[in-house]
């Protein structure tokens, strides 16, 4: 190698320790980024249904509790999914408990696109007729374009459902803000728009 390179590799080296050395001394051990908060929409004890599949997922994996009696009856079930409430509105838990189906989807992803490389290379040492190497070529695509109209599509139904609920959360502040300065016939008026649910 040629020292004009050899001092270019070194420089961009030190760039990526200095990087690494004043974003440890940034994070403090054990704190919360601020600015992730609510990151995948805040969850409360009324969203116990909507979220039971992700929760009683966290629950074997995490908890390692396999089985939840009672539902949102039992007083212990619910503070463990109160934990699991302040775990996913910090952003602090793996992917696959924010959206159990979109993991589930990524994981299958993978695992087709794995199996594709590994059919290419038993192709690339079988000799096969142009026609059925076509034909597969094309099943292969239309499998991988569904896949990503799924994905897409389950992404626009989370963006709208993470605004409606940051929406929500505006409403509930300003109905208590009304309640609290006295001016309790637009509280009710707001109060009965969020019994309503979302339009």
């Amino acid at each position: 190698k040629s020292k004009s390179k050899k001092r270019k590799e070194d420089k961009k080296r030190k760039k990526k320790k200095k990087k690494r050395k004043k974003h440890k001394k940034s994070s403090l051990p054990g704190a919360i980024d601020q600015s992730q908060y609510g990151k995948y929409g805040i969850k409360r004890r009324e969203d116990f249904y909507n979220m039971r599949d992700e929760f009683e997922a966290w629950m074997r994996e995490v908890k390692n509790i396999a089985e939840i009696p009672g539902g949102a009856n039992n007083r212990d079930v619910m503070e463990y999914f109160d934990t699991y409430c302040e775990d996913y509105n910090t952003a602090t838990l793996p992917e696959k408990y924010y959206d159990l189906r979109r993991w589930e989807l990524k994981q299958r992803q993978k695992e087709e696109k794995k199996l594709s490389k590994k059919r290419a290379k038993l192709r690339s040492r079988l000799p096969l007729d142009d026609e059925k190497q076509a034909r597969e070529d094309r099943k292969a695509e239309q499998r991988r374009e569904e896949i990503l109209k799924a994905h897409a599509l389950l992404t626009a139904v989370d963006k709208e459902k993470a605004a409606a609920m940051r929406e929500q959360e505006l409403l509930r502040r300003k109905m208590k803000l009304l309640f609290d300065t006295g001016q309790y016939e637009e509280a009710r008026k707001i109060q009965d728009r969020l019994r309503a649910g979302p339009k």
